[in-house]
């Protein structure tokens, strides 16, 4: 434990700094939680959810509980998700097709036998 007097200053106020910070640090985990269980089909609350924890993560960046390229990059990649998402709630749903035939398929089924290669030895056991 620190003797001098300053030092025992320092740390009262690490502590009181650490524990502001992770009340901080916590909020933000759970607005980025919440903004990535958000259903993406309900366009309305996931548009908040996001624009929460962006506001979120920002306000840490301000007060310098996280670095400043940190938010920036966990602000992007929320960005990056709202659009992707509504990217997929506007493309049409995709249609069945039949599954190609083992001809179609490259090589076929015993491309490996056409090769010239001997067949697997089944293990004993």
């Amino acid at each position: 434990m620190a003797q001098h007097k300053s030092a025992l200053k320092r740390h009262r106020q690490s502590l009181k700094r650490n524990a502001r910070n992770h009340g901080v640090k916590s909020a933000v985990r759970t607005a980025v939680k919440k903004a990535r269980a958000t259903d993406p089909n309900n366009a309305e609350e996931l548009k908040d959810a996001i624009k929460l924890a962006q506001i979120a993560l920002a306000r840490a960046g301000v007060k310098g509980v996280f670095h400043k390229r940190t938010v920036a990059r966990r602000i992007s990649r929320l960005a990056l998700m709202q659009n992707r998402l509504a990217e997929l709630a506007k493309a049409p749903a995709p249609t069945k097709t039949a599954a190609p035939s083992a001809k179609a398929t490259k090589g076929g089924a015993k491309a490996g036998a056409a090769k010239g290669r001997a067949p697997a030895k089944a293990k004993k056991g």
